[in-house]
């Protein structure tokens, strides 16, 4: 099995190649946030997009049926928390 980072290195690649990519750094609302700056460290990137988030949109996304953000282009999603 290939080590882990090469992974999370090849990921963005992967969902674009099977139709899939996030955040749409070249036509959608983000491109020109620092989310999109693979030059940056994962950090920054983060509190980048999250410093987009109203209020209200960062409790609706705290629970495992997250609604996603549209007007940033982040659609809904599903998770489970059993490994916590």
């Amino acid at each position: 099995m290939p080590p882990l980072r090469y992974i999370l290195w090849l990921a963005p690649y992967l969902g674009v190649a099977l139709g899939f990519a996030f955040p749409d750094c070249v036509n959608g609302p983000l491109k020109s946030n620092a989310v999109c700056n693979r030059t940056q460290d994962a950090a920054t990137r983060a509190q980048a997009l999250i410093a987009l988030f109203t209020d209200d949109e960062l409790m609706a996304n705290t629970v495992n049926f997250s609604p996603g953000v549209s007007r940033l282009g982040l659609p809904g999603y599903q998770w489970w928390s059993e490994a916590l």
